[in-house]
Parts: structure tokens; sequence; C-alpha cells
């Protein structure tokens, strides 16, 4: 069973493979800037004339910040980028860029893609406490399909693990976090013989999570969760807590042989509560009265989680062709994923529905079909190869082809009638799943079933494709003051039509250590794999995301010590997203943003330190025809009614449009970092300190303004349409109250501030001592979500405004103790 991840090997791994780590760590800024790397292109360029804008988080950093995860990194290091709780799990934003669901941005792991192609994006990695097995951590801030395939449309995360080689002997780590009351144990092994090098790794993290004092806004009222006879009486989810004590594992397996061979084994579990902090706790269904009337419940717990696990291995072969100028790279791998996830609460049902769901299962299990949203595994064969010739010092060309056999289907080691899949759950086995008949969800294109009212895909143990990507790039050297890198990708999935992803990059050395870039480029995304394939039973088109962008980059060296890089961009997007009309994953909007980055850094002998700042800006934006909203921008925004009906009741019009929002939801527009490293008596002891600020949320707030129109829009309209049955009579006056109440007196979407320390100490030999504090400036500052959701006039039952919510992050602990021998 094989699922399609598409990515050629284009990590960043330095070109000079002799060098040390130690080497790195000490060279000068104008060392490292002349290295040549892989970065965001095929054919290797220096660091300084990388045709993008990337941050690179090193093996020190990652150690020295003692970050909780990839998350807590981002956070910190990567100019412009923020994170938001969904019920999916977290959700980057990045340059304006977002969604929801993590997949506009790539996860590449040693040159792999990593991504779960079939619904959810990113769900692996970002929350691992462990990442003492991570050499390094390249950020690419901007479109990266050109070289790392179809998806990367707000960025790419690459993560290059340490290798064979890199560790001699053992090492060991013990870390406990308050609050969160995590413990998390690591062990490491490398070796390095005549022909034969090793780094083997593994790791445990227990996680209990805290449960937070989550602020949260209706269109009624405001409040803090868990509080009795409140509206909000649900307390809200376990914060970062291990599902059904599952706790995180990792392990990884390098070896290198004969020089040119590469064999990697990689695996990594994390089962975890998921959910915005705006969804609550729920009661499971125990059962019901004997009379059948009466619903009986349980007590308040997690009840929406998602479970992955993910298996990689791979073997690499490196040959350079010395007589040829010639550099080919050849891999075949296999990936595989397993994954769950269930919904925030069981369905209210009747006996019968409920006693049927529970034929074959615990009525508290969270297998029950009536709880799982999502059960399903995909696995991969991948096959690649690259290759770089050299025509001369100036000239360089680069190719490669990948063909990758696909499969989506049952969880590994489940029972074929627990799978399901889709955006609206409707893919499963077939009739006898425990599943069929349980829920009414609406199939955008066709009833497969021939069951009236109940539409499903049955797929048997499920479906494969094949995918096919060739690359290509020209690196020319005019002269120093005129390079060009000509950059072009061409992918095709079975389902799909051909996508291009075409690159052309200006580059000038105006001096040895001043460099200007002009980037035009676009990039795509394939439509994820479950949408591919109802839309090919439809025999329909799929739905291409594409992103055009434009970049222009200044990157200097101010002596030896400091390194300036700036930018300037622009994004054209064409955005696919979750549309509520079609109840399904579609095109949803077109959005115009721009913005700007200025990112300094100094490095001396006992200091290294950097500050950057982002400004992002909405430019323009204009909902797809047929679409009512987005969870994007408040600039349009449709309410479903009122609405206009004929003379026969039946529906003609969805409303009119009444947007006034003019920047973009869950994005702060200004976002500013900086972190310090400071060393003591030669780097015995060190100091780290990292503050982020995230100010500027004029698209939440834009909110305010659109719900007091939706008030005056449903005075208007009140009286002249009868058909509604609107629960409460439209407000404007207490619509502004409640959010002038929100944004004075608690303080939504305002400035979130991020402030942490840590302090490490060499005891003796091979032992260090490490201690930290996470929000240093406790609860009132670093906040969580702030998310507006979308707000509607449901079909002729209630009236919703807006929900919106929030929670600070405690003021945690930790201490890790790590020894080496």
């Amino acid at each position: 069973m094989f699922v399609f991840t598409l990515s050629f090997n284009v990590s960043a791994q330095n070109t000079n493979e002799d060098l040390e780590l130690d080497d790195l760590f000490n060279m000068s800024f104008e060392d490292l800037m002349n290295l040549e790397v892989r970065v965001g292109n095929i054919s290797g360029t220096s660091n300084m004339k990388l045709p993008l804008s990337v941050t690179t988080i090193t093996a020190e950093q990652i150690e020295l910040s003692n970050a909780q995860n990839i998350l807590h990194l981002i956070q910190i290091y990567v100019p412009g980028a923020s994170y938001w709780r969904h019920d999916e799990g977290p959700m980057i934003g990045l340059r304006g860029i977002t969604s929801d669901r993590n997949n506009k941005l790539l996860m590449v792991v040693n040159g792999i893609v990593v991504n779960q192609r079939a619904h959810n994006g990113i769900v692996t990695e970002l929350e691992n406490w462990d990442m003492e097995d991570i050499e390094k951590i390249e950020v690419i801030r901007g479109p990266g399909s050109v070289t790392y395939g179809p998806g990367a449309i707000a960025g790419v995360i690459n993560i290059v693990t340490k290798s064979a080689g890199e560790l001699k002997g053992f090492k060991a780590s013990a870390q406990y976090v308050t609050e969160y009351n995590n413990k998390t144990v690591t062990a490491s092994y490398g070796f390095k013989k005549d022909k034969v090098k090793g780094y083997f790794h593994a790791s445990v993290a227990k996680t209990e999570g805290f449960t937070p004092d989550v602020m949260v806004m209706n269109n009624d009222t405001i409040g803090y969760r868990g509080v009795a006879g409140s509206p909000f009486e649900a307390p809200a989810h376990t914060y970062m807590k291990d599902f059904n004590d599952e706790p995180q594992m990792k392990f990884l397996a390098s070896l290198n042989f004969l020089d040119d061979f590469t064999f990697t084994a990689r695996y990594n579990k994390a089962a975890t509560t998921v959910g915005n902090s705006y969804v609550p706790q729920s009661k499971p269904i125990l059962g019901f009265s004997s009379d059948g009337k009466d619903t009986i419940f349980g007590n308040y717990e997690d009840r929406s989680y998602q479970s992955s696990q993910q298996l990689m291995v791979s073997l690499k072969n490196n040959h350079k062709f010395e007589g040829l100028n010639l550099d080919l790279e050849s891999e075949v791998a296999f990936l595989g994923s397993d994954y769950m996830r269930t919904r925030a609460s069981a369905l209210d049902v009747n006996q019968e529905r409920f006693n049927t769901a529970s034929i074959h299962f615990d009525a508290n299990s969270f297998d029950n079909p009536l709880n799982l949203l999502q059960n399903f595994s995909e696995n991969s064969i991948i096959a690649k190869t690259m290759g770089v010739y050299k025509l001369s010092d100036a000239h360089k060309i680069a190719f490669g082809a990948e063909y990758i056999h696909t499969n989506y289907g049952i969880g590994w080691g489940d029972d074929a009638r627990t799978f399901r899949m889709g955006d609206n759950q409707n893919i499963i086995n077939g009739s006898d799943s425990y599943s069929f008949g349980l829920d009414k969800y609406p199939n955008p294109f066709i009833k497969t079933d021939g069951t009236e009212g109940i539409d499903y895909f049955f797929v048997g143990d499920g479906w494969s494709t094949n995918d096919i990507g060739v690359v290509a790039e020209a690196n020319l050297g005019f002269s120093k003051y005129f390079n060009v890198l000509l950059s072009g990708r061409l992918d095709k999935n079975s389902y799909s039509n051909w996508v291009a992803s075409p690159r052309i990059a200006f580059i000038s050395e105006l001096t040895s250590n001043n460099v200007v870039k002009l980037v035009l480029q676009q990039s795509n995304k394939i439509s994820t794999a479950e949408q591919l394939y109802i839309a090919n039973r439809a025999n329909k088109d799929s739905d291409v995301e594409s992103i055009t962008n434009a970049e222009f980059i200044y990157t200097g060296l101010i002596g030896e010590s400091s390194l300036l890089n700036t930018s300037i961009f622009y994004n054209k997007q064409d955005a696919i997203g979750w549309s509520w009309s079609q109840s399904a994953t579609a095109p949803v909007a077109d959005l115009d943003i721009a913005g700007f980055e200025v990112d300094y850094q100094l490095k001396l002998n006992d200091i290294n330190a950097g500050i950057n700042h982002t400004y992002t800006k909405l430019l323009k934006y204009k909902l797809k025809e047929g679409e009512i909203n987005s969870t994007l921008s408040y600039a349009e925004y449709t309410p479903r009614y009122p609405a206009k009906k004929n003379e026969q009741g039946e529906l003609i019009s969805t409303g009119t449009n009444i947007g006034s929002g003019k920047d973009l939801i869950g994005i702060s527009n200004n976002v500013t970092k900086l972190y310090l490293d400071k060393f003591f008596t030669n780097r015995k002891y060190a100091f780290h300190t990292e503050l982020a600020l995230f100010w500027g949320f004029e698209g939440n707030k834009d909110v305010k303004e659109i719900a007091v129109d939706f008030e005056q829009f449903k005075t208007i309209n009140y009286y002249t349409q009868n058909n509604l049955n609107l629960i409460g009579d439209p407000n404007p006056e207490k619509q502004e109250a409640l959010y002038k109440e929100a944004f004075d007196e608690h303080n939504f979407f305002g400035t979130s501030i991020f402030w942490n320390a840590t302090f490490t100490a060499k005891l003796f030999k091979g032992a260090s001592l490490q201690l930290g504090v996470h929000n240093i400036l406790g609860n009132d500052y670093a906040r969580i979500d702030e998310q507006a959701k979308s707000f509607d006039i449901q079909w002729s039952t209630s009236s919703h405004i807006n929900a919106a919510s929030y929670f600070t992050e405690p003021r945690s602990y930790s201490a890790k103790l790590t020894y080496q021998f």
C-alpha cells in the first residue's frame, strides 16, 4: 500500500562535506555566506546568492533555546511566521498566507516531503518535544514548488537530521517541564570506522498538558470556559496533552557505507488532543433511559484528538563522476503513515442509531463510528534521481526525475470497516462499513450507493495513484553583476492535469559583500488526494491552487560580524480552502498580499544575536462566484439569509454582500522578533533569551464593523423576509457594545508577547544542565488562537453572529540534564 509524496532531495547540505560542526559554529558570516548550498535550488549556489528568503535554525540554536517544539522554533527565529490552533491541529501562517489546514507549506525531512497528502497537510514533526536528532531546520519564506514540489505555496520547512559520523559515543538527556508536566528522555549513539559510519537515536516524551483559562466571545456574551451555570460551562480542551496516555516516540537510524551509500530509517509517533480554544470538552453518550427518550451522558472529557504514525526508510547513493564534472544522486524510499482523528463530541442521536454504531465498539471508545472522522493510512514507494553538470566555473545545469506509486487505504492493522476518509467523511470501504448509514453528509458531486439521502464513495481497501515529476535548472553566471537562475518543474498525478512551476531569478553582485536579487515565480498546489479522487469519479477536472510571486531581496555583509537581509514581496494567490457553500475543499477567493521584511544578525566571539520585523498587508480580496464567505478575510461576506425566494418558495439568491473588512483574519500585520545568545568562560556557560511580538490584528478587528453591519442588515430585512425564524431580535447597539467590551476590557486581538529565557552550564566533562522559563510575563500577554470565526444566519433556524476565543500560555519552568560519553 503506497501514498504519494513529491520532493527532490534539495536539502541545503553543505557541498564541502569535510567541514566539522565545530568549524561551522566558529565560521564568520563572510565564510558562511560563501558556502555553496542547495536550499531552494538544485544546481548549487552560495548562501549570498540564494534566490529566496530563508531562515536556517542550527542544532546549537535548537539546544540553547530549549524550545518546546518546531512551532516554538518557528515562532522564535522565522521572520513573519506565526501559528494558531484549529480543530485539525496547529496552523502556520507565513507572509499573510494561512488556511484551515497546514497544506500551504511543505514539510521536508532529509529530502522527502512528509506532508499528509490525503487531507490535512503537515501532521507530524511540528509538536514533537524531542528535537535532539535534528541537525538544522531551514524555513523558506515564500513559494518553493519549483524545487520541492507542488504544495509549497507559503513556504517550506526543511529538516535535516543528524547523520552517520556526527556523534562519537553515547549521549543521553532527560527533561521535565512544569505546567505541561512533560517528561522527555532521549538516547543517541554514534560510531565511525573505516568504511562504515552510524548514528542511532530514540526518545519517549510523555505529556499530561494543562487545561487553560479560555476567554470566549459569541453573539450574546463574553466569559471564561468551565464556569458552571454560564453559557460556557464546558471546560476547554487540555492543551498539548497525550491522547489516551500514548506518549510521543521517535527513532532514527543512519548508516553510511562505501562512502557513496546512506541508509536511513526514521519512525515518528504522536497522539495529541487538538482543537482551537473555542471548541470545549464534551460529555460522551453512555446510554439512554429505559424508555429511550432521555440521553445519559458521562463527565466532561477531551474528545477531539489526532493520532499519527510515520515511517520513512530510504537508500541513497551520491556519486561524483570527476572526469565528467557530474554529480549524480539517486534514491529509493518508502514513506508510510497511519492517521486517525475524532470529532470534538459524540453526536446526540436516538437510541437505535447509537446502538447500531456501538454493536462492535465500546460506547465510550474514541474509534466508535459516531466519533471517528478520519481513519486511514498513506503509503508510498519513491524513486528519484538528480544530476548536476558543471559546464564551467560560472555555468551549471541540473536535471531530475521522480516517480511515486501511491496507495490510500485501511489504517495499519485496522478492520477495513473502520476505514474513513473525505472532507465529509463519506469515503468508506463499502456498505458493511461501521460508518455506513450513520451520517448524512452531502456529496458535492454524485450519489454512489443508491440509498436515498445518503451519499458515500465505496473504495474497498483503497485506491492507488501514480505521480511523475521532472525538474530542470540552469545557473548562468555571465558576470558578477549579472547572474541568471532559470528553474522549472512539471508535476502530474493520475487524477490531475500537468502543473508547471517556473522561476527566474536575476542576481547581481554589487560588491563581494552586497548582493541584490529579483525573483519572479509561480508555485502550484494540486488538490488533496480525497478531492482528486472524488473529482475523478465525477469526471471533473481537479482544482489547482496557484500563487504568483515577485520578490526583491538585498543581502549585505557589514564587516565580518553582521548580516543584513531585506526583502519586498508581492503575492497574487488563487486560494483554495474550506468552502461552506460546497461542504468541501475548493477554490474560495482571489487575493493580493504585499509586505516587507528586515532581518539583522550579529555574530561575535561570545555573542549571537538577531532582530527582525515583518509587515504584511492585504491589497485585494475577491470571493469566488458562488462563495458566501471564507476564513481568510471579512472583505467580502454574503449571509445566506435574508434571501430571495420565488413564488414556489424556492431559493434563488443567497443574500447581499455586506463585507467591509480590509485585512486578513488570523494574521497580525506586524511581527517583531529578537533573540540573544551570550557565552561565558570559553562557552562553559550560555544565556539565551528571545522575544516575539505579534501586533496589529486589523483583519480580526474588522469583525466589529462587520457584525454591526450584519445586525443592521438583518434589521432592514427582518419584517420583509417573513420566511425567517430568527432567535432574538436584531440589535446593532448590542453588538457594538459587545465588541467594545471585547476590545477595550478583554483586549481581544491585542498584542501578543512571548518572552522566554534559558541558562546552560557545563557541569563537568560530558555533562550539562539547562534551566529555562517559558512565558516570563505570565498569563496576560502570550495569547494563543485569537481566531475570529465566520458568522452567518443559519437556514431559518437561528442567528449566529461571531465566535472568537483565546487563552494565554502559562509561565512554565524546565530543567534538562544531558550527558555524553
